[in-house]
C-alpha cells in the first residue's frame, strides 16, 4: 500500500538518463588519466571516489560524462549494482546507466537506495539474452515510490550511516583477509611441524607431503547455461543456477537465479551436492 504523501513517478522523470561509453583502448591518450573510469566491478552499494581503470579529459571528451552525485546502475549482466559518483566528473561504460538527479524535486542518495530496494523490478525488465540486459528505455520506465524531499533526505541520511558501517567492516574484513593469505602461503609451503622442505613441480611443500593431480581425489565436471530463450528451462524454476560471479562470493547459501528439471534433463546440467567445491574457470580462479 502506497504511503499517503508519498508520489509514484519513473526513473527517466527525477532527471537525465545517461547511458555510459567505452573510449577506444586503442588510443593511449585516452586512458590513464586522472579521472574515474567506473565500470560494474566499482559499483559496491557506495559512494565511488576511485575506479579500477581511469581516463584523460580526451577520454573523457568522447564519452557521456557524469557527475558528483550521479546515481550509477549496471544495466547489462550483473543487472542492479550500483552506486553514487563521489567525484566532481567521471564516466562509465556502457554496461551502465546514470541518473543525474534533479535535485530540486528528488534526493539522490534516496533514489539510489530505492532503485537498491527494487533491483527485482530491474531484474524482471531485463530481456534475458545470453546477457540479461535493461535497456534504457526499459530502466527510465523503471517507477520508484517517492515521500516529501526532506523525508527523502531523512532516508537517504540513515541509510548513508549505516552504509558507513559496512564500510567500515569491510576494511577490516580486507585486513583479515590479507592475513589469511599470508598464512595461507606460510601453511602451504612449511606445513605446521617444522619439518625439512622438498622442492617439487608445484613449488616447495614439507619433505612428507605428497603430490597428486586432482583428479586422483576428486570428481571433476563442468556447468553449462541453458538457453535463455527458452522460458521452459526458466520459468518456475526450483534447481539454484549458479554462476562464475557467484562463485565469487564464497561460500554460497542464496542463488540468484532456478532452472528447472527440463533444463536439467535436456541440457545435461550436473547437479553438484552441498560441500562441492566450486572453480571459476575465467578470471581468477576464485573458488
Amino acid at each position: 500500500m502506497p504511503i499517503e504523501g508519498w508520489k509514484n513517478e519513473e526513473i527517466g522523470a527525477l532527471g537525465t538518463v545517461v547511458t555510459g561509453k567505452t573510449p577506444s583502448t586503442k588510443n593511449e591518450a585516452f586512458w590513464k588519466g586522472d579521472i574515474p573510469f567506473i565500470t560494474p566491478p566499482d559499483l559496491r552499494g557506495n559512494s565511488v571516489r576511485q575506479a579500477q581503470r581511469s581516463i584523460t579529459l580526451d577520454g573523457l571528451a568522447v564519452v557521456n560524462a557524469i557527475p558528483r552525485n550521479a546515481v550509477m546502475v549496471c544495466c547489462i549482466g550483473s543487472i542492479g549494482l550500483s552506486g553514487i559518483c563521489g567525484v566532481e566528473r567521471a564516466a562509465t561504460n556502457q554496461q551502465i546507466n546514470s541518473v543525474i538527479v534533479d535535485e530540486s524535486q528528488a534526493d539522490a542518495g534516496f533514489c539510489h537506495y530505492a532503485i537498491m530496494y527494487n533491483r527485482r523490478t530491474l531484474l524482471a525488465a531485463a530481456q534475458m539474452t545470453t546477457v540479461p540486459i535493461v535497456s534504457k528505455s526499459n530502466f527510465s520506465r523503471i517507477r520508484l515510490w517517492l515521500p516529501p524531499l526532506m523525508e527523502q533526505q531523512q532516508i537517504a541520511t540513515v541509510l548513508s550511516a549505516v552504509q558507513r558501517a559496512i564500510e567500515r567492516q569491510e576494511r577490516l574484513i580486507a585486513l583479515t583477509a590479507e592475513l589469511k593469505k599470508a598464512l595461507l602461503h606460510k601453511l602451504f609451503t612449511e606445513g605446521t611441524r617444522g619439518e625439512p622442505l622438498k622442492q617439487t613441480e608445484i613449488g616447495t611443500v614439507p619433505e612428507s607431503w605428497e603430490i597428486v593431480p586432482l583428479g586422483s581425489i576428486a570428481k571433476i565436471g563442468n556447468g553449462s547455461t541453458p538457453k535463455r530463450d527458452n522460458v521452459a528451462y526458466w520459468k518456475d524454476g526450483t534447481i539454484p543456477w549458479l554462476t562464475s560471479g557467484k562463485i565469487h562470493e564464497g561460500r554460497i547459501t542464496k542463488p540468484d537465479q532456478y532452472v528447472t528439471a527440463t533444463a536439467e534433463a535436456e541440457c545435461h546440467l550436473p547437479l553438484v551436492a552441498g560441500g562441492s567445491l566450486l572453480v571459476a574457470i575465467t578470471g581468477e580462479g576464485k573458488t
